[in-house]
Protein backbone atom coordinates (compact mmCIF):
# COMPACT_ATOMS: atom_id res chain seq x y z
CA UNK A 1 0.00 0.00 0.00
CA UNK A 2 1.16 3.33 -1.31
CA UNK A 3 1.33 6.40 1.78
CA UNK A 4 -0.04 9.21 0.21
CA UNK A 5 2.00 12.67 0.93
CA UNK A 6 0.92 15.81 0.98
CA UNK A 7 2.63 18.76 -0.07
CA UNK A 8 2.32 21.51 2.40
CA UNK A 9 1.10 25.11 0.83
CA UNK A 10 1.53 28.52 2.69
CA UNK A 11 -0.51 31.02 2.34
CA UNK A 12 0.04 34.87 2.53
CA UNK A 13 -2.50 37.34 3.93
CA UNK A 14 -1.85 40.55 1.26
CA UNK A 15 -3.35 43.50 1.95
CA UNK A 16 -5.51 46.17 -0.50
CA UNK A 17 -3.27 47.00 -3.61
CA UNK A 18 -1.58 50.37 -3.73
CA UNK A 19 -0.79 51.50 -7.51
CA UNK A 20 1.66 53.94 -7.74
CA UNK A 21 5.04 53.96 -9.96
CA UNK A 22 8.42 52.65 -8.72
CA UNK A 23 11.69 54.27 -9.41
CA UNK A 24 15.09 52.59 -8.51
CA UNK A 25 18.41 53.81 -6.37
CA UNK A 26 21.73 51.99 -5.52
CA UNK A 27 22.33 51.22 -1.88
CA UNK A 28 22.61 47.35 -0.59
CA UNK A 29 21.98 44.91 -3.15
CA UNK A 30 19.27 42.84 -2.79
CA UNK A 31 15.50 42.85 -2.99
CA UNK A 32 15.34 45.80 -1.06
CA UNK A 33 13.29 48.94 -1.06
CA UNK A 34 12.22 52.49 0.50
CA UNK A 35 8.70 53.23 1.45
CA UNK A 36 6.82 55.86 2.82
CA UNK A 37 3.61 53.87 3.16
CA UNK A 38 5.34 50.79 4.75
CA UNK A 39 7.74 50.08 8.16
CA UNK A 40 11.18 48.94 8.01
CA UNK A 41 10.83 45.01 7.74
CA UNK A 42 8.15 44.95 6.44
CA UNK A 43 7.74 42.11 3.23
CA UNK A 44 6.20 43.49 0.12
CA UNK A 45 5.23 41.62 -3.45
CA UNK A 46 5.72 44.07 -6.03
CA UNK A 47 4.27 43.62 -9.63
CA UNK A 48 5.23 45.49 -12.28
CA UNK A 49 1.78 46.61 -14.19
CA UNK A 50 3.03 46.37 -17.86
CA UNK A 51 4.54 43.35 -18.13
CA UNK A 52 3.42 41.48 -15.16
CA UNK A 53 6.87 40.39 -13.62
CA UNK A 54 6.61 40.33 -9.63
CA UNK A 55 9.22 40.31 -6.98
CA UNK A 56 9.10 40.35 -3.04
CA UNK A 57 11.08 42.81 -1.40
CA UNK A 58 11.46 43.94 2.19
CA UNK A 59 11.51 47.05 3.07
CA UNK A 60 14.79 49.10 4.26
CA UNK A 61 14.68 52.30 4.10
CA UNK A 62 12.60 55.74 4.01
CA UNK A 63 11.41 57.60 0.68
CA UNK A 64 10.74 58.05 -2.52
CA UNK A 65 9.97 61.41 -1.69
CA UNK A 66 8.67 62.57 -5.61
CA UNK A 67 4.81 62.77 -6.13
CA UNK A 68 3.23 59.48 -7.36
CA UNK A 69 5.91 57.47 -6.44
CA UNK A 70 5.09 54.87 -4.17
CA UNK A 71 8.23 52.92 -3.71
CA UNK A 72 11.95 52.96 -4.74
CA UNK A 73 13.22 49.65 -5.35
CA UNK A 74 17.06 49.02 -5.06
CA UNK A 75 18.59 48.67 -8.23
CA UNK A 76 18.91 44.64 -8.23
CA UNK A 77 15.43 44.33 -7.47
CA UNK A 78 14.25 47.20 -10.28
CA UNK A 79 16.61 45.11 -12.62
CA UNK A 80 14.09 41.93 -12.42
CA UNK A 81 10.74 43.99 -12.83
CA UNK A 82 12.08 46.10 -15.69
CA UNK A 83 15.39 47.26 -17.67
CA UNK A 84 17.23 50.15 -15.33
CA UNK A 85 17.32 51.99 -18.64
CA UNK A 86 13.08 52.50 -18.17
CA UNK A 87 13.93 54.40 -14.98
CA UNK A 88 10.50 54.67 -13.60
CA UNK A 89 7.54 51.83 -14.12
CA UNK A 90 3.96 51.78 -13.11
CA UNK A 91 3.68 49.05 -10.62
CA UNK A 92 1.32 47.33 -7.98
CA UNK A 93 2.27 46.96 -4.55
CA UNK A 94 0.70 44.60 -1.98
CA UNK A 95 1.98 43.90 2.06
CA UNK A 96 2.65 40.51 2.61
CA UNK A 97 1.65 39.62 6.41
Amino acid sequence: MKKKTLKRKIFHKLSSPKIGYASWYSFIPGNYCASRYYKKGTKLLVENLYNGKKILVVVNDYGPFVKKRIIDLERYAFQKLAPLSQGVIKVKVRKID
